[in-house]
Parts: C-alpha cells; structure tokens; sequence
C-alpha cells in the first residue's frame, strides 16, 4: 500500500470517527432539548388540571353546599370550558382527550344547575376524579421526561469525554504512523545518500515494502549497483590501459631476443653432434623460451580489448573445443573428463573461441588441483523465464580435489595471484573478463578437502533489449 493510500485511510477513519461522534453529540442535544420541552409542557398542563379543579371547587362552594355564586349573566365557565376545548383539540392521546371531554361535560352540566343542586355534588366529584387522573398522567410524563433527559444527558457526557479521549489516541497514532511512514523512512533514505556519497557503493538501503519511499530505496539500490559497476570498469579499463602499454613494451622487448635464442639453440641442435647431456640443455632452453612465449602471448590476450566475434553455438559444441584446449593438462595428469548436457539443442550468440579458452582454463585449474587419475565434471543447463523460454545459461566445473580456503577465495581473481607453483597468476582474470565481456558472471564455491565449483551464468536477454543498457552478447538464437 502506498503513503498515499495510507494517509488516505487514516483520514478517512479520523473523519468517520469525529462524523459519527458529532451525530451521536448532536443527536443527544437535541433529544436533551424536546425533552426539555415536554417536560416543560406537562408542567404546564399539572398546573392547569390543578387551577381547573380549584376553580371548579370555588364557584360551586356555598355554605359547605354547591352552587354558583354569581349571577347567571357573569357565569364563570365561559373561560374555563374555552380552555378545556383548547386541551381536547391538542389532547396526545385517547386518554387525555376522553378525560378531558368528561371534565367539559361535568363543568357545562355544572352551569346549568341551580345554586344547592345536590345533583351537583357527583358532577363535581366526577370532575374532581378526571382532573387528577390527567394530573398523576401528566406528573407521570414529567417523571419520564426528567429521567430520559438526565439519561441522555450522562449518555452525551460519556460520548463527549470518549470522544475526546479517542481523539487523544487517533491523534497520537497518526503521530506514529506519520514518523513510521515519512520520518524514519526519509532518515534512512539521507543516511544512505551520505553513505553512498561517501563512496560505499555497496551499501544498500534497508527498507522494505512497496510505498513510495520503499520503491526510492529500490531506484537508489539500482543507482548505487549500477555506479559500482561503472566504476569498476572505469577502474579496470585504466588498469588494462596502463597493463596493455606495459606489456606491450615488455613484449617487444623480449621476444625479438627469445626468437634469436631459440634460433641459436635450434640451429646448434642441427650442426653438431652434441653429447646427450648437450642436447638436454638445448632442449630445456627451448622449453622455457616456449614457456615465457605463452606467457607473453597470454599477456598480450590479457591486455588486448578486443571485441565479441559471436557466433551461434550449442553446449556441446563449446565445450568440445575447451576440452580440446585442456586436453594436455588432462592427459598428463590422467584426469577423466565428464560432461553433462542438459541444455538440449538450444543455441547461444557467443564468441565460440575466447569463450571455449575460458571454461578449457577452468578445466585445466581444476585439473592442476585434482589428484592424479580423479575426475572433473563440466556440466550445462538453462534457467527458464516465467514463459518457459531460456533465460540463462549455467556452466559449472566442478573437481573432488584439495579445494581452496577462505581467504584465496577472495583473491581468486586478482591479476597475478596464483595458489599453484609456476602459475602466472592470469588464467582467472582472464576468464572472468571474457564472461564479463559476455554479459556473465562468475562465482566460486570451494570447501578445503571436497573440491571446487565453478559456476559460469551467461544473461540471456531479448533481441530487442537497449543494447546501451545490456550489450547483446549472449541472445539466445
């Protein structure tokens, strides 16, 4: 999920949490305020059952009797029944209107009698029996009204502090999240450019995800790879420069002496008829000036940039020619050659010879290191893409030999570091700059006293790949 996304969410959720916490305040507000209200009108209603009965009481009292006092032009009722009607017109329910229609009748039956009707007294005590049953019912709501609001009101208190609280915690999450998300992140992010502007090409940033900032990391992994890539060819085209001018000069000014050398000693060979111990020495001097001839010869490969001749070529084509290049060194120390071929007859665009010259030399190394009349494996197979097409080509060599140790591992590729008496210290640069040339790569893997593996992987990249980004020196035909 990206910041964006998250952030997003974030906010939602503090805006649905401070929406849903408004309506519940808002709601409880106004059901605190209707309560109010009705309480406030049946109140109002007690109060008028109680002036209703207490008229009702003054206008028919006479001597402890009942009856009107005034005369019948100045009749009381008139207000008192202009009232009740409005009461029955505005009554909630049957109750208070069947209630309320009862006390009409009884004050209008009231007004027609005369002053020590004794019918009367039922009618007033009729009227009395309603009004305090619409009393008790109006007190009830009052009641009801007074604790629904008060129950209302502890509930919006609880929801105001919650609220409050939640915002509290929501507030200091985000906090959280924010400085989880940007702030550590974007710290990470400056240490690595500090470390990398030092010159640590390989550090690498240590954020994982697939966000924004985890995606910068990746860009800044792959800038900081392709850097050191770069900046070892830059260092190794400088190093091969000066090596190729030193070489070249070395070898023009020793082999035009070796030739006359070997010249000198082939032609004594022929005129004279040398002792047997003679003829021994004159060989050894041509041996050793065949000897330092390869070695410059192999300084002049070494120090030569010269371009892929690529050509398409199977597994097993390839590796008959590295046996052929190997083949002395094997036969010498009677080692069994095995290949496996698992690549079938699946072809690659490579330079057949110099590539051939690389995995004879790893041959030839592991021979050096195997016992004499042991066996070295050269063996071949091809990682698939997703689609089942070839995406690499693997070639290992592998030996049962002395194996190398930890800390030759990692020189096993510097110029002019060997481990084998009258090496020269060429033969792995010079094979790990023929498969860097293929767009390969080269890895070892040895444990002293069980053999070596050499694992040479070729990139196999599409026809129509940028060729300024991968140089299609290994495209699989």
């Amino acid at each position: 999920m990206t910041i964006r996304s998250k952030l997003s969410v974030a906010l939602l959720a503090m805006f649905g949490m401070l929406l849903g916490s408004t309506a519940i305040v808002t709601y409880s507000v106004k059901t605190i305020s209707n309560q109010a209200l009705n309480h406030a009108q049946m109140r109002q209603l007690s109060v008028f059952t109680d002036d209703v009965r207490a008229e009702i009481f003054y206008e028919t009292a006479v001597d402890h009797g009942f009856g009107p006092l005034r005369d019948h032009e100045d009749w009381w009722p008139e207000d008192v029944l202009e009232d009740i009607g409005v009461r029955i017109n505005l009554a909630g329910n049957e109750f208070e209107r069947v209630a309320w229609t009862r006390v009409r009748d009884d004050v209008k039956a009231l007004a027609a009698m005369t002053p020590r009707d004794p019918e009367s007294v039922p009618l007033v005590m009729d009227a009395d029996r309603q009004l305090r049953k619409l009393r008790r019912d109006y007190d009830r709501l009052v009641a009801d009204a007074v604790a629904k609001t008060a129950d209302v009101a502890s509930l919006a208190h609880i929801i105001v502090v919650a609220t409050a609280l939640l915002s509290c915690l929501l507030f200091i999450l985000m906090t959280l999240l924010i400085r989880d998300w940007l702030v550590k992140p974007v710290e990470i992010l400056n240490q690595a450019a500090d470390e990398i502007g030092r010159g640590n090409l390989e550090h690498r940033v240590p954020l994982q995800g697939r966000d924004e900032l985890a995606h910068l990391a990746r860009r800044i992994d792959m800038m900081a790879h392709r850097l050191g890539e770069h900046q070892t060819q830059l260092v190794e085209a400088r190093e091969m420069a000066a090596i190729g001018e030193l070489c070249t000069n070395v070898a023009h000014g020793l082999r035009n002496p070796l030739a006359g050398m070997r010249a000198a000693a082939q032609l004594a060979l022929r005129r004279f008829d040398d002792p047997q111990k003679l003829r021994n020495l004159f060989d050894d001097i041509i041996h050793e000036i065949d000897r330092m001839d390869r070695r410059i010869t192999q300084i002049f490969e070494f120090s030569r940039l010269c371009a892929l001749n690529t050509e398409a070529t199977c597994f097993r084509d390839l590796i008959l020619d590295a046996e052929a290049e190997a083949r002395g060194v094997v036969s010498a120390r009677v080692i069994t050659l095995e290949t496996e071929d698992q690549t079938g007859e699946t072809t690659w665009h490579i330079d057949r010879q110099k590539l051939a010259s690389a995995v004879g030399e790893l041959i030839t190394n592991a021979a050096h290191h195997s016992d004499e009349g042991a066996t070295v494996t050269v063996s071949g197979n091809v990682t698939p893409r997703s689609n089942g097409t070839p995406a690499r080509l693997n070639i290992f060599v592998t030996d049962r030999g002395r194996g190398i140790g930890p800390n030759a591992l990692t020189q096993l590729f510097d110029l002019f570091y060997t481990t084998r008496q009258g090496g020269s210290g060429m033969g792995l640069p010079l094979v790990k700059r023929i498969v860097r040339q293929h767009n390969g790569t080269i890895d070892v893997k040895s444990t002293p006293g069980e053999g070596t593996r050499v694992r040479v992987t070729l990139e196999c990249r599409e026809p129509n790949v940028d060729s300024h980004a991968y140089p299609p020196t290994a495209i699989r035909t």
